[in-house]
């Protein structure tokens, strides 16, 4: 098959994230029959090897969104917060659907309440930030 891009999702961390998740699936599906405690810690394990393999982009990420708050002479107290919801709102969301996983709902649902709660505050300083700033473009016109 011709590709006129150059692009193949072959050649990108997506499939090879993927494979890792159905290695783990498949693994956690056939241990569950046996032994369901051994099938949680193998979905535990692939999720953290999954983690694990894109917390080096997550550099980059941070790096690009600093940027773009120090363009906009945004205090760096600033950018912290609006960096902490992303982590809050992720790491919330891998470990509640682990709790699922485990068979823990309820305790998943708790946990992203929290998560939602802790994000909530985070973003108080931002849009205090985002409010002067835009007082301050109205008060030109």
């Amino acid at each position: 098959m011709s590709q006129s891009s150059g692009f193949s999702v072959f050649d990108t961390d997506i499939a090879k994230l993927a494979a890792i998740a159905l290695a783990g699936t498949l693994l956690a599906v056939l241990l569950r029959r046996e032994n369901p405690a051994f099938a949680t810690v193998c979905a535990f394990a692939t999720a953290a090897a999954m983690a694990l393999y894109i917390l080096p982009d997550l550099g980059g990420i941070f790096t690009g969104f600093i940027s773009l708050f120090e363009d906009g002479g945004i205090s760096p107290e600033y950018y912290k917060s609006v960096i902490k919801v992303i982590g809050v709102a992720y790491f919330t969301e891998i470990v509640s659907s682990l709790c699922r996983d485990a068979g823990e709902n309820a305790i998943g649902t708790k946990l992203e309440l929290a998560g939602k709660v802790i994000a909530l505050s985070l973003t108080i300083p931002a849009v205090t930030q985002l409010m002067t700033v835009i007082k301050e473009a109205l008060s030109l016109i």
